[in-house]
């Protein structure tokens, strides 16, 4: 006997999408653990080039490295996180989530291996292809998506919308930038750009998805007051107001744009960090944690990149102008956005296991089963959860150190296959404990 609306044989809470449009759990779980492998790949590139990676952001393992980050890490978690996200805050269920994911996965994490491949060895070919897979994922993905957040009107979506908006100009520009690189005959100066592109990935993309991610989870898991009007309303428009600042050719509104950008983005960070000093639940939490040192990171990492901008020989004692692009990059990407993901992987995942299996036992019409599923700490304990973000904060802090002095940088490699390695295997195991407890169920209905 299988559970209502499954294939025979199928394990329960990996068939279809139910009512409430939420996908199958393995859906968004494939681009949690390859997102973990992408980082200790990121790890390992950096054990094996030393300093060289820190060297100079031109250098090509460090473009290499960038690219596992962000595409790796936080594309595959962010992909597979709006697949949950998106039904959650209004949008209705992602249209064919699962062959949707069974698109875009695979070519999202070959395109992102090929791509790296091609910019650690300088090969067109590689990253021509890395090129194709990629805007393959990216073809499904969006649309997909975009559907979704454009045609409903819930206020959550919105930073959302901007969100996905974001990135498919940073998939522009990361073509146009790719096109410049594999044929250099063309003449384009695509480095006058990079900045630009990094700023509609990272702003753009990145921080707002976790912008709109913050206003739902972080009263709702950590029992805190909502977000102010202000906040909610007005961050978001700043940052996309910013980035489009940024496009225009001439000096002063690029300035203008930073600062814009920034100033929005510090101020989520100061609400933020004011509401978790707010929360009811005042037990230590490793996602509190994470929150925590992340934004501090986010924080520092945005007040330089302003001041840079505006008045950079204000910020000429932290480090040469080079190297203050490599720090800032690393205080926002891998210190701050990655300890606040890191921090929330472990709230999210055992959330999804539980709201599954809970889904499962209401499929059934199994509700003394509801009363003995599992805690969420049972999918991952704390102790876990604590090591996870305590292993990635030091990571995060070796990896700052050896943007301003690359000697560090093998150390922060061996912290970084520790840190992701440890990521994944938490998931893994949360995975697994699902399954157990979903056979359960079935059998105990049968």
């Amino acid at each position: 006997m299988t559970a209502p609306g499954l294939p025979a044989g199928a394990l329960p809470g990996f068939g279809p999408p139910g009512a409430d449009g939420l996908p199958p759990l393995h859906v968004p779980l494939r681009f949690f653990l390859t997102a973990a492998l992408s980082g200790v790949l990121l790890g390992g590139l950096w054990l094996l080039e030393g300093d060289a990676a820190f060297g100079s952001r031109w250098a090509t393992s460090q473009l290499a490295a960038t690219h596992l980050l962000t595409l790796g890490f936080f594309v595959m978690v962010m992909f597979g996180a709006l697949f949950q996200v998106v039904p959650v805050l209004g949008g209705g269920a992602v249209p064919r989530a699962v062959l949707v994911g069974s698109i875009v996965h695979p070519c999202l994490g070959l395109g992102t291996g090929c791509l790296a491949w091609g910019l650690w060895n300088w090969s067109p070919g590689w990253m021509q292809l890395g090129g194709l897979l990629l805007a393959l994922a990216f073809l499904v993905f969006v649309p997909a998506v975009g559907v979704c957040v454009l045609r409903a009107r819930a206020l959550a979506l919105r930073p959302v919308r901007l969100a996905v908006g974001a990135f498919a100009v940073a998939v522009a520009l990361g073509l146009f930038l790719a096109v410049g690189i594999t044929f250099p005959e063309l003449g384009i100066t695509f480095r006058s750009w990079t900045n630009v592109h990094a700023a509609w990935g990272g702003l753009g993309f990145g921080l707002l998805l976790v912008v709109g991610v913050s206003h739902q989870v972080v009263p709702m898991f950590h029992v805190t007051p909502a977000y102010g009007p202000r906040t909610t309303r007005f961050v978001p428009p700043a940052i996309g107001a910013g980035l489009v600042l940024l496009l225009l050719p001439w000096p002063a509104p690029r300035v203008a744009g930073v600062g814009l950008a920034a100033a929005a983005g510090l101020w989520h960070v100061h609400a933020t960090l004011r509401l978790l000093q707010r929360r009811r639940r005042r037990r230590l939490d490793p996602t509190v944690l994470g929150w925590q040192c992340g934004l501090f990171a986010v924080g520092a990492g945005l007040w330089l990149a302003l001041v840079d901008a505006v008045a950079p020989e204000a910020v000429g004692w932290v480090a040469e102008a080079p190297a203050r692009e490599v720090l800032v990059a690393a205080l926002f990407g891998f210190a701050g956005l990655g300890t606040v993901v890191v921090g929330m992987l472990t709230k999210i995942v055992p959330f999804l296991a539980f709201l599954h299996l809970q889904r499962l036992a209401v499929a059934r019409g199994d509700f003394a089963a509801m009363v003995g599923l599992p805690t969420m700490d049972r999918f991952v304990g704390r102790r876990a959860a604590f090591v996870a973000v305590g292993l990635h904060a030091a990571a995060a802090a070796v990896v700052v150190a050896a943007a301003r002095w690359p000697e560090f940088g093998r150390v922060a490699g061996a912290l970084a296959v520790m840190s992701f390695g440890w990521l994944g295997v938490v998931i893994a195991v949360a995975a697994l404990r699902y399954g157990r407890a979903a056979r359960s169920i079935v059998r105990a209905g049968a």
